[in-house]
């Protein structure tokens, strides 16, 4: 009897040590292993997610204030690693998009300066407009080539292009950009010497 309890302790105390160097699937503060989950403040593997203030390997995902891997989520105020992406206030990493939301390129308007000739040289002046849901309008910066350089690039929300004189139509993205990176973009094209607008989503501007 004595030898067949000795016998059940062993078992016991070899299946407590196995359990210790397993995954900790939803743990406080414990270490997760590739795939499992961690609690907040821990961390996990490779492809494993982490609670608040957690931090998880490459493919895996951390909350709040965490930081995940390379290919990785990160909650608000985390950080993402290279081609992850990071919430609201956090940094996502070589690849990966800021986090917030994007701008909406909604008009382009372009109006040539007078007096202009067709097959000369001009300027037309690009006005856009844009907003962006959780970024003041003065804080968006704007950017846009034209077809092989036929004009000169927009570089702000209005801008002057000196133009070439190619006599066909003519175009490129008029592009606005947030502080963390997002951008929105919208393809405009025109003629020389006429002047014109476009809006996003509709086939003529109100």
């Amino acid at each position: 009897m004595r030898s067949l309890f000795m016998f059940v302790l062993c078992v016991c105390a070899l299946g407590a040590a196995s359990i210790g160097c397993g995954e900790d699937t939803n743990g406080g503060a414990g270490a997760a292993g590739s795939g499992g989950s961690a609690g907040d403040g821990g961390s996990a593997g490779d492809g494993g997610s982490a609670g608040d203030g957690g931090s998880a390997g490459d493919g895996g995902s951390a909350g709040d204030g965490g930081s995940a891997g390379d290919g990785g989520s990160a909650g608000d105020g985390g950080a993402g690693g290279d081609g992850g992406s990071a919430g609201d206030g956090g940094a996502g990493g070589d690849g990966g998009a800021g986090g917030g939301i994007a701008p909406v390129v909604e008009k382009v308007e372009w109006t040539w300066v007078q007096p202009c000739t067709f097959g000369a040289p001009g300027q037309v002046e690009v006005t856009i407009t844009a907003t962006d849901a959780d970024t003041p309008a003065p804080q968006l910066t704007y950017s846009g080539d034209i077809d092989s350089g036929q004009c000169t690039s927009i570089t702000d929300r209005v801008t002057t292009l000196d133009c070439d004189g190619h006599g066909g139509l003519r175009g490129g993205p008029a592009t606005a950009t947030d502080p963390q990176g997002n951008e929105g973009s919208l393809f405009f094209a025109f003629d020389p010497c006429l002047d014109g607008s476009i809006c996003e989503g509709v086939a003529v501007c109100p």
